[in-house]
């Protein structure tokens, strides 16, 4: 008989998460920087509430990818464990044209069945179909954020569209702590599908078998307990980056209009470079992804390489029927600035690798 019951080996379910960024000419400007902003403070969040670690890696079966909406999909990365192809698309999304919600969840749906969409939009009538619940394939799952966009905000469609809530974002202030409640209802709602998919009845509707008689083997109530514990927060190294001054203490006498602090010299503190790079595949083929990594080197007063960063990333293959040029945008390195030195010059040294992922046919 075959035993259905998760042992110490059995696979976690793989839960996927997409995030969905309006890219239409009306999100253009300030509402477009705030939705980049707020889908990366998002990433940042799963990656910490998936396995209580901020590595660019989720845990817990977590899959998570970034496309955009135009009249359709967009381009698209992921969904993967690693979320740097995720953070690099957002960072380098365009607005421009018109776009259809509706369109491109029917086209997610296609690819990904079964994946928790986040749209973060302004809500706006474009192209195509208007965004319903209705009209939503069967069971789409849908958190909806609006955004104030050039033409203002329509909520009452995205609220009403969203089958697992709906948020704004009007303010630049309320983003830390509308990221956190996204993070917790998208760990809510994954969490839930992943029950969901555990108590399903096995396939050819076998009888899973009864656990084991008291006092039998303890493996099972082992791995039990294990499973209900949770998980520690690593706390070992605490690292104090010095760009805050003070506190310093001033008070103010009652009917007194005018408090005056002197806190003396303050410097600048925490400061860096970004170095973006963006590059275009010649040919590229129809049907196979392609491995695109970069390195990038300090030279020093010396002219000696110095390694500064690698990012290694996976570009989805396109359907097109011939080869095709593909862009590729916002590869970002962070560069901390050493005290003192923020008004040198630096020079840098790029590197770009990429190879096709999948072959054909064996010849041999």
């Amino acid at each position: 008989m075959q035993d259905n019951r998760a042992g110490p080996l059995a696979a976690e379910p793989i839960k996927q998460v997409m995030l969905l960024l309006d890219c239409s000419g009306g999100m253009g400007g300030e509402p477009m920087q705030r939705m980049k902003r707020l889908a990366l403070e998002l990433l940042r969040r799963l990656d910490r509430d998936s396995d209580q670690l901020e590595d660019g890696l989720l845990g817990g079966g977590i899959r998570a990818g970034a496309a955009g909406v135009l009249c359709g999909l967009g381009p698209v990365s992921g969904p993967a464990a690693s979320l740097s192809g995720a953070v690099a698309l957002v960072t380098g999304l365009e607005p421009g044209g018109s776009s259809c919600q509706l369109l491109a969840l029917r086209e997610l749906w296609e690819r990904l069945e079964g994946c928790l969409a986040v749209l973060m939009s302004d809500g706006m009538p474009g192209e195509g179909p208007a965004l319903e619940r209705e009209a939503l394939p069967e069971g789409c799952r849908l958190i909806c954020v609006g955004i104030p966009g050039a033409s203002g905000l329509c909520s009452r469609e995205l609220s009403a569209a969203a089958t697992e809530g709906y948020f704004e974002l009007l303010q630049q202030e309320e983003l830390p702590k509308l990221a956190a409640e996204l993070s917790a209802r998208v760990m809510s709602a994954l969490k839930a599908e992943g029950v969901a998919e555990a108590t399903k009845p096995p396939k050819g509707n076998a009888e899973p078998e009864p656990g084991p008689a008291a006092g039998g083997d303890s493996s099972e109530e082992e791995i039990f307990m294990a499973e209900k514990m949770e998980p520690e927060t690593r706390c070992d190294i605490q690292l104090d980056a010095g760009c805050c001054y003070g506190p310093f203490d001033i008070s103010a006498e009652g009917c007194q209009d005018l408090a005056v602090l002197d806190a003396g010299e303050i410097a600048i503190g925490c400061t860096g470079r970004v170095v973006q790079l963006q590059l275009t595949l010649k040919n590229v083929c129809p049907g196979r992804r392609v491995a695109l990594a970069a390195s990038l080197t300090e030279l020093d007063s010396c002219s000696v390489e110095q390694r500064r960063g690698f990012k290694m990333l996976m570009l989805p293959a396109h359907s097109g029927s011939c080869c095709q040029d593909m862009q590729v945008r916002g590869i970002c390195f962070l560069l901390p600035e050493d005290p003192g030195l923020q008004c040198q010059s630096r020079r840098f040294r790029v590197r770009i690798m990429a190879d096709y992922l999948d072959c054909g046919p064996l010849c041999c």
